[in-house]
């Protein structure tokens, strides 16, 4: 699924905050979901997110790749559309052949946050103005093809963007420096090759609310589950929401694809693991089980495994996954208390639990090498 994603020749990024537990402090710390959407205008849509413990640049570098990275990995390359938060220019700067888009409806905002704390600015009136008339064509032009959309920005739309340009300096030499008024122009005229990169390709959208509408679930979400319990946790919810919006972008329902892809997950054979299994799915793009697969991390990387998923070998990747969580687990509460004083009884009874576990990953093996 990663790869249909990042296989767009334009791309949406953005990242929201969530909370995660932080046992040891005994509250929650602020993590982030970064997401990745195919071009607005994308016939096939989709969207993944990636959970991450920070806002840092490294995170979406390491997500689209960089030209350091491995031979086998292929770095993702297009015009990313994206806000001006610094990180993104870490991100084009990563890899070769990276055109940055900007954002409008955030140059919007500034004037719009400007308007709302002085209650009156003529400026940001007509600024607001001005960028409505650019939005009014724009949804005009949402049903054309690129090349029909292309061209009608560069006979309408750019008049618009010119004069809007012209509008912004001459207003900005008549404001003082530092005052919010400045700042509202200054987001828009610093950024303006960014913001009016969709006159030179008409498969570039004008803003990102695409991709924060697609967010937006995880804004309404954390008001019922609070938190993440755990990094893993955080991906793990992060999988399941890749593949469900993008069932739903889809036009396919939110319950009856997951419950398909996990009915057939265990026993679909390798060798037709790019076949669509759910008879709703006539597109063929999604590939449910593989996407499924390959986001759960049940095929490696070589795809080096025997033909059919057995009761056997599910059996004993859920008592691995249960001596990763032992291993967790020992590590929290190696950390609660470093001198080991207060918790030796605890390290050494979860020990002896992936001691055990070890045993029953060991006999599931036997069994499993004797069925074949």
């Amino acid at each position: 699924h990663k790869r249909f994603v990042l296989s767009a020749r334009v791309l949406h990024a953005d990242e929201t905050p969530v909370a995660l537990l932080d046992p040891g402090r005994g509250k929650t710390k602020k993590a982030y979901v970064w997401a990745y959407a195919r071009g607005a205008f994308d016939p096939v849509p989709g969207v993944i997110y990636d959970f991450c413990e920070g806002r840092g640049a490294q995170f979406p570098i390491a997500f689209l790749g960089t030209a350091q990275g491995a031979q086998d990995e292929r770095s993702w390359r297009g015009t990313l559309v994206r806000d001006e938060y610094k990180a993104y220019d870490s991100v084009m700067s990563a890899e070769a052949g990276r055109t940055a888009a900007g954002c409008l409806a955030h140059a919007r905002r500034k004037f719009d946050e400007l308007l709302l704390v002085s209650g009156k600015s003529a400026v940001a009136e007509e600024a607001l103005r001005r960028i409505a008339e650019i939005y009014r064509l724009e949804r005009k032009l949402s049903a054309l093809t690129s090349e029909e959309r292309l061209a009608s920005r560069r006979s309408d739309a750019k008049p618009l963007w010119a004069d809007l340009h012209e509008w912004l300096r001459v207003e900005r030499s008549r404001v003082p420096d530092g005052s919010a008024t400045a700042k509202a122009m200054n987001y828009s005229l610093n950024h303006w090759e960014a913001l009016t990169h969709n006159l030179l390709d008409g498969d570039v959208n004008v803003d990102n609310n695409s991709l924060e509408n697609l967010i937006r679930p995880w804004a309404v979400g954390r008001r019922s589950w609070l938190f993440a319990g755990s990094a893993l946790a955080g991906q793990r919810a992060a999988i399941v929401m890749s593949l469900v919006q993008s069932a739903k972008l889809q036009g396919h329902d939110p319950w009856a694809y997951p419950n398909d892809v996990l009915t057939k997950l265990p026993t679909q054979l390798n060798s037709r693991i790019h076949e669509t299994p759910a008879a709703q799915l006539e597109s063929g793009i999604l590939t449910p089980v593989s996407s499924a697969y390959w986001q759960l991390g049940y095929i490696p990387p070589e795809g080096m495994m025997p033909e059919a998923e057995t009761p056997l070998r599910l059996a004993r990747r859920h008592v691995v996954d249960g001596s990763r969580l032992v291993d967790e687990q020992a590590a929290r509460v190696a950390r609660m208390d470093p001198d080991g004083d207060q918790v030796g009884p605890a390290i050494a009874l979860l020990d002896t639990m992936k001691q055990t576990l070890a045993v029953f990953v060991a006999d599931l093996a036997r069994l499993e090498a004797k069925s074949f």
